[in-house]
């Protein structure tokens, strides 16, 4: 665990460690945003981490965010610190008290038929930051005596994520700061307006999707503001 660097790297411990330990069907990994008004699913955002119909299809879904309070994910961890950092859970519990959960929506969950989930929380010293959990489609699938080395591996990844999570911020970071260096030299390196323009959308064809675009400048004199439109 300790070695993990990347989500590559996190894949390749679900596939080659974990999952021939525990034998589940797949995983998640609910990460909270920093401000903790939103949850996210990287099994979803990514489902090479953890491969199924159910998470290829939340994928498809393309629903990334979703709001942390009085949340499937709020119940979940709250439960978990109850019972000291690991808890199992019940799908038909589950799905009693949040019917309307996007994620109990999909035929792929229906289909697939989710017995159990085993849970644990991802922490950094005091700080709940997520949830990682395994599921079954078996009924009484997971045993009292796999528990705590289910916690003892959470913990290690609660660490090991968290590094991945500041690395990749980092490189996101370095990028923006990058693409905003380069902005600034087509910016101060060309003279006319239209080079500056056509430069500016160069950089920014490769980082953000777009089609057309427009510049409107207002120029204002004694008598009269005018509206200019330029289109490239």
């Amino acid at each position: 665990v300790t070695k993990l660097r990347d989500m590559s790297d996190f894949l390749k411990f679900i596939e080659q460690k974990l999952q021939p330990i525990f034998r589940f069907h797949d995983c998640g990994v609910f990460l909270l945003t920093p401000d903790r008004t939103h949850f996210y699913d990287m099994a979803s955002i990514e489902p090479f981490i953890s491969p199924s119909s159910w998470n290829n299809a939340l994928h498809r879904t393309g629903i990334q965010l979703t709001p942390f309070e009085d949340s499937i994910i709020e119940y979940a961890l709250n439960e978990i610190e109850k019972s000291e950092g690991i808890s199992l859970f019940n799908y038909k519990d589950l799905i009693q008290r949040f019917p309307h959960y996007y994620q109990f929506q999909l035929e792929e969950f229906r289909k697939t038929g989710y017995t159990e989930s085993l849970a644990a929380n991802l922490k950094v010293g005091e700080q709940v930051f997520g949830m990682f959990c395994i599921n079954a489609v078996e009924k009484k699938f997971f045993k009292k005596e796999q528990f705590q080395l289910f916690k003892s591996v959470a913990d290690q990844l609660s660490v090991a994520i968290s590094n991945i999570l500041a690395n990749e911020n980092i490189l996101r970071k370095n990028k923006w700061q990058a693409l905003e260096n380069k902005l600034i030299r087509v910016i101060t390196m060309n003279s006319s307006l239209a080079e500056k323009y056509q430069g500016v959308l160069k950089e920014l064809l490769g980082h953000l999707p777009f089609s057309r675009t427009f510049v409107y400048c207002t120029l204002a004199n004694k008598d009269r503001p005018e509206l200019f439109n330029f289109e490239f």
